[in-house]
């Protein structure tokens, strides 16, 4: 089985950099982008937050070589995308092109038309010479978020995904028809059981079972009666809303889901399913599934210091297998592609996953200075559908 996400896990040195950058701060501009797919608004009216070398509205985009991950963000019923201004602050800072989508406040498909069109609508802004984000947003690294109405949505656009690759719904309500059962990359769903308007017995849970194709793995995660429909995610009808505990976990998921898939580095991974995420005292529940299991280290590794590397699969048999490099190609195996250099590979992580589908171990890189730069890529190998598989491949590479 070759991996789709071991060529993303290799850009982790260089994410990781990136986000030692963060916060930024944030600039806004109101746009209205053509829409050119036939279905919904013939303009879709959104205001874009972006990383800026000062804060402010209609400041330049701060340059980013390649540009920058992009975010996609559909409202809830009856509100705009410009109700939800500290969360959609909050993830440009963190290194990302947010696009707040403000129309069909009460149109249900209508939102999907138009998150499914923004996208080849981005595609052109980027492309345009006289645009403001020419050249700065990338599109190979997009994801969705939305709430309510927004976060069933974003299961019916993936679905008919014009080219995002992950996505989270915030106490979702599942959409019209619901396709999320088509939906192909990561997804996680977080809601609380103090939400009354889409609570999670007919809301939250359902979304999350229908989504049967997904890729890599999908979560969701269950809060306490803390946490209610609005203040998951910082909505405010009026004003400004106030961060809060459960805001702050929620936005901790959503960043994890997409450092992890869209900046390249599984360190997001810690806090959508493991042990930070498991920490939160607010926590009730957190299901999760994985198609193919998944390495990734818990922080730089740095001499003399011993960094946890976790391997999540399902329950069984995981751990990763090391080796003197990267192969010049996959190599078929009974187990799926073998990603690292053959002759030199070597198991060096070997355990069990149990019940919150994690193997933990740990690299202890000995006081000497000479190792700085020194890379030893991991691929892990798992349980799933009671195979074992190969999975991912990290680069733990050490540093000052």
């Amino acid at each position: 089985m070759k991996s789709p996400f071991a060529p993303v896990l290799l850009a982790a040195v260089l994410a990781q950099g990136l986000l030692a950058q963060a916060p930024y701060p944030v600039g806004t501009r109101d746009l209205s982008l053509t829409n050119t797919t036939g279905q919904g608004s013939a303009s879709i009216a959104v205001r874009m937050h972006y990383p800026a070398a000062t804060s402010g509205s209609n400041v330049p985009v701060l340059a980013q070589q390649g540009g920058w991950p992009v975010v996609v963000f559909l409202h809830g019923f009856s509100a705009l995308g410009n109700n939800y201004v500290l969360l959609c602050r909050d993830i440009a800072a963190a290194g990302y092109v947010v696009v707040a989508h403000n129309t069909m406040q009460f149109d249900n498909q209508g939102q999907e038309y138009d998150g499914r069109a923004q996208y080849p609508a981005l595609v052109a802004l980027n492309a345009d010479g006289a645009s403001p984000f020419n050249g700065a947003l990338d599109m190979s690294r997009a994801g969705m978020v939305g709430h309510s109405m927004g976060g069933g949505n974003v299961g019916n656009v993936l679905a008919n995904n014009p080219g995002f690759r992950c996505g989270v719904g915030l106490a979702p309500v599942p959409p019209r028809g619901n396709n999320a059962a088509l939906v192909q990359v990561p997804m996680a769903v977080v809601t609380g059981t103090g939400d009354t308007i889409t609570p999670l017995a007919s809301n939250g849970q359902p979304y999350y079972d229908s989504l049967s194709a997904w890729r890599g793995v999908k979560a969701l995660y269950v809060l306490n009666n803390e946490c209610n429909h609005t203040n998951v995610c910082g909505y405010a009808l009026f004003g400004t809303a106030s961060s809060n505990p459960s805001y702050e976990r929620a936005k901790s998921v959503t960043l994890g889901m997409f450092d992890w898939v869209l900046r390249g580095n599984p360190q997001g991974l810690d806090q959508v399913v493991g042990p930070p995420a498991r920490s939160e005292t607010r926590l009730v529940s957190l299901t999760h599934q994985w198609q193919v299991p998944t390495v990734w280290p818990a922080g730089a590794l740095r001499p003399g210091t011993t960094t946890r590397v976790s391997f999540g699969s399902e329950p069984g048999a995981c751990g990763g297998i090391a080796a003197a490099g990267m192969g010049a190609g996959p190599t078929p195996t009974p187990f799926g592609d073998l990603l690292l250099d053959g002759p030199s590979a070597f198991v060096a992580f070997s355990g069990f996953a149990g019940a919150e589908k994690r193997y933990d171990g740990s690299v202890a890189v000995p006081a000497d200075p000479g190792l700085v730069g020194v890379v030893l890529p991991v691929q892990a190998y798992g349980t799933v559908g009671g195979d074992i598989r190969l999975g991912t491949v990290a680069q733990l590479r050490v540093v000052n």
